[in-house]
């Protein structure tokens, strides 16, 4: 998927990569909205094993804030059409990520903040690994700041995003103590049923 901003309708590249993707069997789409996923493919079609999102951004001058807002709203849109054990790719520019392995590594509060965009949709950062243009044939980046001029992309960042583990509600837990001559029963609390059955585990 792709959108027919990231490619001058008329230019030599934009018809070489349709005709390449069209000839291996792809399924080529344009105006597809990254946040809104489910409404452009049918329910058969909802079954996405990797979905990748290069360098997204909100276009002209939009700030982190609505990058970030950007980022959200598409994990939560891959969450309705991604496979079980399926992945999102997210590549974006060096720092702008939010994570350790940026460098240099931006203040949080100026990030994307892209691991917590993420888990608002049941995702987890799994991998990261530098992005390699020279490795992807026929790849060449354009759109800096919606023109036909390329950006740069040393530095650049693949996060790998899989789908967290649903956090087990745990079971009510009673206790029981003697105390004096009297047996007294009392539920534990939440917080701390998680941390005695390790300690059972243990023993």
């Amino acid at each position: 998927m792709c959108s027919p901003c990231a490619l001058p309708r008329g230019s030599i590249l934009y018809i070489h990569c349709s005709l390449a993707l069209i000839v291996v069997g792809a399924d080529v789409r344009f105006g597809v909205d990254c946040t809104k996923l489910r409404e452009f493919f049918s329910p058969a079609e909802r079954r996405f094993d990797r979905i990748y999102f290069n360098f997204p951004h909100c276009g002209k001058k939009s700030g982190v804030k609505k990058n970030r807002e950007l980022l959200a709203k598409f994990f939560c849109s891959c969450a309705e059409v991604l496979t079980e054990k399926g992945e999102v790719h997210v590549v974006l520019c060096r720092g702008q990520g939010g994570t350790p392995a940026d460098q240099p590594t931006r203040e949080w509060h100026n990030s994307w903040q892209v691991v917590a965009m993420g888990a608002g949709g049941g995702f987890i950062l799994s991998d990261v690994h530098p992005f390699e243009a020279e490795h992807i044939p026929g790849y060449e980046c354009t759109g800096y700041r919606s023109q036909d001029k390329s950006f740069c992309v040393e530095g650049a960042l693949n996060h790998i995003f899989t789908r967290s583990l649903p956090f087990p509600h745990p079971s009510r837990l009673i206790c029981q103590i003697k105390l004096d001559s009297k047996c007294i029963s009392f539920q534990v609390p939440e917080i701390f049923v998680d941390k005695i059955n390790r300690v059972r585990e243990g023993n």
